[in-house]
């Protein structure tokens, strides 16, 4: 665990954007540095149509050339730093630099394009900055960009709080929603008593940036490389871009109390309010984001996300819904019309939902809340069903509709298939896993954490959260319930399985459960021995060797359990399979337009090799 102010304090030691505000804090002296303008000067630019309420208070430094400074109006402090013959900005938009039809008041002016701007104010204009067409660019006096507020993922009540800074991640929310109440209230003065240290009376667009076609601008610290183009209204945000990690913010989008991270994106309508997008997450589409964090990778389109953290490569590109969410882990989907956001009971909005890493809710699907899924990770909530408030703990399953009636399993329960995901669905599984692999843009997190040593290679296997040790550990657990069941008549409630939540089991359910849920492991501890060749550590010895019978030697183990590779492959191909003989069975033309040959099943075939190839080599 971090000592999260001390966290705070060294992290931000190290902030672009703290060091910027110090040197903002700083910018009045800055206009002293220059010089005021000569009578022929001040000449030259009366003759290019150029106005001041007062031309002594417009400074240059050195020999500056003014004869780009065309048809603007000065007032205030103006501090130019120079403009130079050649061409500044993005490749597609390559433009002199100068100040043409322009208001600007108190700023600070480097060898920056500034086009029809109708009124630009306390700003810091770095060099190679293009602004051009905006309304007002202003910022009001003592600015934060947002940054130090206070966000509350979960309940709509306030209860919980994450504070937006720059250097902001993943651990620091999730420690950040963990502390009681008063370490909450004691972090929140800390943050507060920090960060009004660092107010600022400039705003600031840095170099290289892009700011055109926009109405409003106001309290906006605009990193370096910044692209903004079309966007409706700005206004108290921080815009954290790196080097070769431009944040994007493009047509009809709104941005208020917000801070994005390098690579993020709010584009086409996209709005977001009181809310962090960590690196590379992406607004889009008319997407709403509001009291939120959106993790690295995700990309949110169409629908609304409200109060939620909401962790790494989530897929929500559809209208659907999600409120009181607190999901770090992320790696899920939010399908078409989904609603999980069932957070008032009619008495007041306090209700949350855990869900579990990696869980699918299907088109539809609509989830009362409280409900936490934390020890279900990899579910799939299917098309249409109805959840009831609750707490499962069964890894890889399926919850569905009823196929049939019973006479003692009350109409409101789903059934619930106990590891269907490893048995019947594993090509999603292991797409999911490469893809994630793939798609990583993040350069600030750590997601796929090794979990066996490097002579699996660069392996699913070796790094994917599918088989991280706390993922292991929630299956054995699941096996242990269902293997201690109390009743044996054929159909389980959570008073026979506990974990199982408002749902029923069959007889033949939980047989399979079993099944999926030892073969998992036994895989699990396959790729253990092909990495280390070694005995398990405590935890997995505790949670899933015994759950699997004693094993006193791996190479006996791997001897009588190394089919199970062959078999999981052979598995995931047949997942694939069924969907190409349904789809050819409804389409004539199904086969010619789904390659049989999957890049998937390719490297997953690689991959296998490369544990078998190690398992041999260890134990013959």
């Amino acid at each position: 665990m971090r000592d999260l102010p001390i966290y705070l304090q060294e992290s931000l030691g190290k902030s672009p954007w703290a060091v910027s505000l110090t040197s903002l804090r700083n910018s009045r002296e800055e206009f002293q540095r220059g010089r005021p303008l000569s009578v022929e000067e001040i000449q030259q630019l009366e003759r290019q149509g150029n106005s001041s309420d007062n031309w002594s208070r417009v400074h240059v430094l050195g020999s500056t050339s003014l004869k780009t400074v065309r048809l603007s109006h000065f007032t205030g402090d103006i501090l130019l730093t120079g403009f130079s013959d050649r061409l500044i900005g993005p490749p597609d938009l390559r433009l002199e630099p100068g100040i043409s039809r322009c208001r600007l008041r108190d700023c600070i002016v480097g060898n920056a394009c500034l086009s029809d701007v109708a009124f630009m104010d306390a700003q810091v204009i770095e060099d190679e900055v293009i602004v051009m067409n905006a309304g007002s660019v202003t910022c009001t006096h003592k600015a934060l960009f947002g940054l130090g507020k206070a966000i509350h993922p979960g309940s709509e009540t306030g209860t919980r709080s994450i504070w937006m800074w720059d250097g902001m991640d993943l651990d620091f929310c999730r420690q950040s929603i963990a502390l009681i109440p008063e370490e909450q209230v004691e972090l929140g003065i800390f943050v507060r008593e920090t960060f009004e240290a660092l107010r600022s009376p400039f705003g600031f667009i840095g170099k290289g940036s892009l700011v055109q076609s926009v109405p409003v601008v106001e309290n906006a610290w605009i990193g370096p490389g910044s692209r903004i183009r079309g966007a409706l209204r700005l206004s108290n945000l921080t815009l954290a871009s790196a080097p070769d990690e431009a944040v994007s913010v493009g047509a009809g989008a709104i941005i208020e109390n917000a801070l994005l991270q390098a690579g993020s994106a709010v584009e086409s309508g996209g709005q977001v309010y009181d809310s962090v997008l960590l690196e590379h997450a992406e607004v889009m589409q008319q997407g709403i984001v509001s009291q939120s964090v959106i993790g690295p990778n995700t990309q949110v389109a169409k629908g609304e996300i409200t109060a939620s953290l909401v962790g790494p490569f989530v897929g929500f590109h559809h209208q659907a819904l999600l409120i009181g969410a607190l999901w770090p882990e992320g790696r899920g989907n939010i399908g078409y019309g989904a609603n999980v956001g069932s957070n008032h009971t009619g008495k007041k909005p306090d209700q949350e939902i855990t869900p579990g890493e990696g869980n699918f809710f299907g088109l539809g699907c609509s989830v009362k809340f409280p409900a936490n899924f934390h020890d279900a990770p990899f579910s799939l909530f299917a098309t249409g069903v109805t959840l009831l408030p609750q707490r499962l703990a069964f890894p890889f399953s399926l919850v569905n509709q009823p196929a049939e009636t019973h006479a003692h399993i009350p109409p409101a329960l789903n059934e619930i298939f106990p590891g269907w995901m490893w048995t019947d669905n594993a090509y999603a599984l292991f797409r999911n896993a490469y893809k994630y692999k793939d798609r990583n843009k993040a350069r600030r997190h750590r997601f796929d954490e090794a979990h066996f040593e490097p002579e699996l290679g660069d392996t699913v296997f070796s790094k994917a959260r599918l088989f991280s040790p706390d993922i292991a550990i929630k299956v054995a657990n699941a096996l242990g319930a269902l293997q201690n069941a109390t009743l044996q008549d054929g159909l389980y409630l959570e008073s026979h399985i506990p974990g199982l939540g408002k749902n029923f089991c069959g007889e033949k359910s939980r047989f399979h459960g079993i099944e999926a849920y030892s073969d998992y492991l036994a895989v699990y501890l396959l790729f253990h021995f092909a990495s280390s060749g070694s005995a398990l550590g405590e935890i997995d010895r505790r949670h899933t060797q015994s759950l699997l019978g004693e094993v006193k030697e791996p190479g006996e183990f791997v001897r009588e359990h190394q089919e199970r590779l062959t078999a999981l492959e052979k598995r995931v191909r047949a997942s694939l399979e069924k969907d190409t003989q349904r789809g050819g069975r409804v389409f004539d033309d199904y086969a010619a337009f789904h390659p049989g040959e999957d890049k998937i099943l390719k490297v997953l075939a690689a991959d296998l090799a490369t544990a078998r190839k190690s398992l041999d080599a260890k134990f013959g």
